[in-house]
């Protein structure tokens, strides 16, 4: 089942788990043997193995999978089995993890290659980061997972789903991220992300974020729906990101919709970015900086007060993209001097310092269900189609100049022309 999401539809993941049979351990909060009492149900008595989240993984072997019944998980869980699944029995909705103080920082951590965390609710109230993929891992999957309620600390940054750095292979697919906050003053200017793919030093490479919902994310200094560090082979598609906000009464904040930040061979495409909003006029549906090589936005909507801004010192390709407006984004002088767009209706260009080629845009909503090459049945045609007009007008001007004089003059669109053949059938008919 799906959710709508400004004109996309994407996965909502509350859908029905594992069943039993597929289980190699059972957890349920009401049953279970690892904490010594029994549950009040005879049938939970019987099935249960764990209470705990913790304490099946403690006992899982590498390749097992545990399946996880409703109820309300109040542990922070640490997953170091290989190749381990956590998933739940029904809708993610009746399965609860709340983080605890004086655990990791984070509710769910993943130390161990080839782990699939799935199908659960995930809360962190009052602290860092709901679901993070430690530093070095490979091969872990987060999907159809409602990561909310996280932060706020004062301190440091909070997040919904963190990879630690120089990771490989991660999937995150078909998640809910919504109502992080994050308040207060700190030595590192505290911010809000809701998808974030760290360096740490180390690049991370193979990464694919797609059909994610992220909403709802607010901060006194910086907001990030996706954000992705110096990170190779990287495809955000899909992903609906809408009302982040940044509002510090004190100083200047930011963000940021989706931001890639350096790396290479980067592919953002059909998502719908939308209500991204700061009080310094500083929200962005799609930034780009540092050094980013092979980066391709298109076929997305960029619906924001900033469409797209380019910080790196390169051109960056951003055709095909809808800005709110049939006629485009706002740009009132290009970087490169070759493109502006001084009468769009729609989000604007920040060129800081490098140029964005938008040329053409679409000029309807992109369909995120529609996967076909061709956008909206050939709407990407928004600022071609009068230059391409202008330019076979005046050729045509150029090779039946002597018949045109004596046609009647018909208007084109603008009437330029014809004040042009006016003037100069006057000039003849003076001499």
């Amino acid at each position: 089942m799906g959710v709508a999401a400004g004109g996309f539809t994407v996965s909502s993941g509350a859908v029905a788990g594992e069943t039993e049979d597929d289980c190699d351990i059972y957890v349920n909060d009401d049953g279970g043997g690892d904490e010594g009492e029994d549950g009040e149900d005879e049938e939970d008595r019987e099935n249960a193995d764990y209470r705990s989240i913790q304490a099946a993984e403690n006992a899982a072997g590498p390749g097992e999978t545990i399946c996880v019944a409703p109820g309300t998980y109040r542990e922070s869980v640490g997953i170091d089995t290989p190749n381990l699944t956590i998933t739940s029995t029904e809708d993610r909705e009746e399965v609860d993890v709340i983080g605890q103080e004086g655990a990791s920082s984070a509710t769910i951590s993943i130390d161990a290659d080839g782990v699939t965390f799935d199908g659960i609710s995930v809360h962190n109230p009052d602290r860092l980061i709901g679901v993070k993929v430690e530093r070095g891992v490979s091969g872990a999957t987060v999907s159809n997972t409602l990561v909310s309620d996280v932060g706020p600390t004062g301190r440091l940054g909070v997040t919904g789903i963190l990879a630690g750095g120089n990771n490989e292979d991660l999937v995150f697919d078909g998640n809910t991220v919504e109502s992080l906050q994050q308040a207060g003053e700190g030595p590192f200017n505290p911010s809000t992300n809701g998808i974030f793919i760290d360096n740490n030093g180390s690049e991370s490479t193979n990464v694919v974020i797609t059909n994610n919902e992220i909403k709802d994310l607010t901060s006194e200094y910086a907001s990030i729906g996706i954000l992705t560090q110096d990170a190779t082979d990287v495809r955000i598609e899909g992903n609906s990101v809408r009302d982040v906000s940044a509002d510090d009464p004190d100083g200047i904040d930011f963000a940021t919709g989706i931001n890639v930040d350096g790396g290479s061979n980067v592919t953002v495409r059909r998502n719908d970015v939308r209500d991204v909003t700061s009080d310094d006029g500083l929200g962005a549906a799609f930034v780009a900086d540092g050094s980013i090589s092979d980066l391709t936005v298109t076929a997305n909507n960029l619906v924001s007060r900033i469409g797209f801004g380019n910080n790196t010192a390169s051109t960056l390709d951003a055709t095909c993209n809808y800005w709110g407006s049939s006629s485009g984004p706002y740009d009132a002088s290009d970087a490169d001097s070759q493109q502006d767009n001084p009468d769009g209706e729609g989000s604007d260009i920040a060129e800081n310092p490098g140029a964005v080629d938008f040329t053409p845009w679409s000029t309807a909503p992109i369909d995120g269900d529609d996967e076909d090459d061709e956008i909206q049945d050939g709407s990407c045609s928004g600022g071609i189609d009068q230059d391409e007009g202008e330019e076979d007008e005046g050729e045509e001007e150029e090779d039946e100049g002597e018949d045109r004089e004596g046609d009647g003059g018909e208007r084109d669109e603008d009437g330029d022309e014809d004040d042009n053949e006016e003037s100069d059938e006057e000039e003849e008919d003076e001499d």
